[in-house]
């Protein structure tokens, strides 16, 4: 039987952080059970469709 999981998450202490030109560090915390891979896919909205 496959877990539910909440439709929302509650990210917490997130940080930006810019270690050299072009190159972005991120941090947060996320409660148990939640995936940050869920998270940075939300944030992050990769062009599907690129202009050719």
């Amino acid at each position: 039987k496959q877990e539910r999981r909440a439709l929302r998450l509650m990210v917490q202490d997130a940080t930006l952080e810019w270690s050299e030109p072009g190159v972005a560090v991120l941090g947060f915390r996320l409660p148990a059970g939640a995936y940050a891979t869920t998270v940075l896919r939300e944030w992050i909205e990769p062009d599907i469709n690129p202009a050719r």
